[in-house]
């Protein structure tokens, strides 16, 4: 079996902390379910706060590119589909047994199908996606001319700027269209061999420069403006591209970012390897809506840090990320370490029954 290059590996591991960084801004720090007033009185704070959990919708993109990089040449199966299940299920399960609502039926139900009701807004879309990887893989591995991959790129744009939301569609069919579109552009940078052009790679580079500075600029201003102007509308913009990072501009910081990152050369690291594959466990663990309120707010009283001078915030919202991080990843091989076995049973009879019944993706 071919050992994957150590360097997707690190882009996972990164694009797994900017993740949990956002969710310490978001959930924490600034919650976005509370009053804006403090940011509004807290200017320096508030935007240095902003800033730093700007990059949660890099993270998730990092991981579709990633997908789209591998999956290209590669099809989907039952036991593919099983070992990417089973951990959800056992996460929101073993989280609801020990902080939820037992009394419930309701969450009950939802802890055991945490993907048919949206309990992971990330996963359900990305299960969703990877089940139309054959679609996926059909679209790209048609495009035979430069003139078809313009055609299709100019379409991508049309619906990543916010067509499908107009049209009325829940946050799922947006992020939907926004996730088979990143995996296609992860599959196409695989089929064309752009890390291996240097005047891709050099242009990505400076575009990710520009990118980043106008997501600093933007939303440094508008939260300056929300605050001298008192217009709280200006801050609540500001927060609105933290979350949903003006996505088009998202999308481009992970393009660029992924392209710069795959083209480094560390080889093969087993440790590095090792530690990546636990990184959808620390998602599914730190961003189930039981642990959120315990890790952000009971634990660690994130919203206090917006008090702290900036320098102690940024160092505060930095070792609790870590903290929160290294400590949900231990939890994660643990049960890796407990369920492997199991895994690879599933897997080898997902495949033998999809086998059995004849069904081909």
């Amino acid at each position: 079996m071919n050992k994957r290059l150590s360097k997707f590996e690190v882009i996972r591991i990164l694009a797994m902390f900017l993740i949990v960084l956002h969710h310490a801004v978001i959930h924490g720090v600034c919650d976005v379910n509370k009053s804006l007033n403090p940011i509004a009185t807290r200017l320096v704070n508030g935007s240095i706060a902003y800033i730093s959990g700007s990059g949660g919708i890099v993270g998730v993109y990092l991981f579709v590119l990633i997908t789209g990089y591998f999956m290209i040449n590669s099809k989907i199966s039952l036991g593919k589909l099983v070992k990417l299940w089973l951990p959800i299920f056992f996460w929101s399960l073993f989280i609801f047994c020990f902080l939820g609502n037992h009394s419930s039926i309701k969450e009950l139900i939802r802890a055991i199908f945490p993907i048919l009701f949206g309990e992971y807004w990330f996963m359900t879309v990305y299960v969703f996606m990877y089940c139309l990887i054959p679609v996926l893989n059909n679209i790209v591995n048609s495009i035979k001319s430069q003139k078809e991959l313009l055609y299709l790129g100019i379409i991508s744009l049309f619906i990543i700027g916010g067509a499908f939301p107009k049209l009325g569609l829940g946050m799922i069919a947006s992020r939907l269209a926004d996730f088979c579109i990143v995996y296609c552009v992860g599959a196409v940078i695989r089929k064309q061999s752009i890390l291996k052009n240097e005047k891709y790679v050099q242009l990505a580079k400076k575009l990710f420069v520009i990118f980043i500075l106008v997501d600093i600029l933007g939303i440094f201003v508008l939260t300056y403006a929300g605050g001298i102007l008192d217009k709280v509308i200006f801050i609540k913009l500001s927060k609105d591209i933290v979350i949903h990072h003006w996505t088009m501009i998202g999308i481009a910081e992970a393009i660029t970012l992924f392209i710069m990152m795959g083209t480094t050369n560390i080889g093969y690291h087993p440790i590095i390897n090792r530690i990546a594959a636990c990184m959808f466990g620390i998602y599914l663990i730190s961003d189930n809506e039981y642990t959120q309120k315990l890790i952000w707010h009971q634990l660690f009283n994130m919203r206090q840090a917006l008090t702290y001078p900036w320098w102690l915030m940024i160092v505060y919202i930095l070792g609790v990320t870590i903290v929160v991080f290294v400590c949900c990843g231990i939890l994660e091989y643990i049960r890796q370490l407990i369920f492997s076995k199991f895994e690879r049973w599933a897997y080898v009879k997902g495949n033998k029954f999809q086998e059995k019944i004849g069904l081909e993706f």
